[in-house]
């Protein structure tokens, strides 16, 4: 009985440390594009007329840093990933030091939706 749990332990946390590190390898390095916002009730897409240039867009780095565009400025910073919690925090390197926490919704190779504190799942994609 012992052996048993010992391996189902073991196996849990195996599994918790895959599932950290495959969120990362996915989230990282690669830049999202905002395609999407759902507001309770409403889903608003970003027209495929607008081409990736001049949608807002963001790029988590495996090494910390992070990187945004929206509404033609640039914006970068540090950010942190809370496996617990699937909280991402973002701080801006400005002098005001600003934080934003979001969950991460959901991620797939090709999707990531955060929830922001304003309550808007924010739907990005990243295109190859």
């Amino acid at each position: 009985m012992r052996i048993i749990t010992g391996l189902i332990i073991i196996i849990f946390l195996l599994s918790f440390t895959f599932q950290q590190q495959d969120i990362k390898k996915i989230l990282c390095d690669r830049k999202w594009y905002m395609s999407y916002i759902k507001i309770p009730g409403k889903l608003v897409q970003v027209p495929d007329t607008i081409s990736l240039d001049k949608r807002p867009w963001a790029i988590f780095y495996s090494d910390g840093r992070f990187s945004n565009m929206l509404n033609k400025k640039l914006v970068s910073g540090t950010w942190t990933y809370d496996n617990k919690t699937r909280q991402i925090t973002t701080i801006e390197n400005k002098k005001s030091d600003i934080k934003t926490m979001m969950e991460l919704f959901r991620v797939l190779p090709d999707t990531l939706e955060l929830y922001t504190p304003e309550k808007v799942i924010m739907g990005m994609q990243h295109f190859k």
